[in-house]
C-alpha cells in the first residue's frame, strides 16, 4: 500500500480488483466460482448475501409480493430441453432472455436480436400463479422467455 492508499484506505489493485473500476452498487451482491465449477456452496453463500442485504433495501415494503431480490443461477439446460424438445442447439450455444412486458412487440424484439447477430428460437410464456397475488397488487406484466 502506498502512502496515498494508506491515508484514504483505498486498497491497491490486486487480482480482479481495482478501485478505479468501483461503481455504486448499493444492494447488490455477487458470488461466483472463477473456475466455473458448479457447487451448492455458491447457492448457500448467495442466500447469506441476500439475508445480509436487508439493511440495503433488498426487501419489499409489501411482504405479499416479490421484491426483485433473488439468485441468478446457471442456465437450466435440461429444463429448457424438456420445454422445447428438439429446438435447442448444443448446451452452451444458446441463451435465454427474461422479458417483462413487450407483448405485441415480438417482431421488433426479434429484429433487434437478429440485428445483433442472434436469432430467436422460441417464445415461452412463464407460468405465474396469480391466485396467490393479493387483491391490492396490480396485474402482473406478461413474463416470457
Amino acid at each position: 500500500m502506498n502512502s496515498d492508499q494508506f491515508e484514504t484506505g483505498i486498497p491497491a489493485p490486486q487480482g480482479l480488483y481495482d478501485f478505479e473500476q468501483e461503481r455504486d452498487a448499493c444492494g447488490v451482491g455477487l458470488v461466483a466460482d472463477l473456475k466455473n465449477e458448479p457447487s451448492h456452496k455458491i447457492i448457500e453463500t448467495g442466500i447469506t448475501v441476500l439475508k445480509r442485504l436487508m439493511h440495503r433495501g433488498a426487501v419489499g415494503s409489501d411482504p405479499d409480493t416479490g421484491d426483485g431480490a433473488g439468485i441468478l443461477l446457471a442456465l437450466p439446460d435440461e429444463f429448457f430441453r424438456l420445454a422445447l424438445p428438439n429446438k435447442l442447439p448444443a448446451r452452451g450455444k444458446y441463451g435465454v432472455a427474461m422479458m417483462f412486458g413487450g407483448c405485441g412487440h415480438e417482431e421488433e424484439l426479434e429484429a433487434a436480436v437478429t440485428e445483433n447477430g442472434g436469432s430467436v428460437i422460441a417464445w415461452r410464456q412463464v407460468p405465474v400463479d396469480r391466485e396467490k397475488r393479493p387483491a391490492h397488487v396490480p396485474p402482473d406484466p406478461s413474463v416470457v422467455h
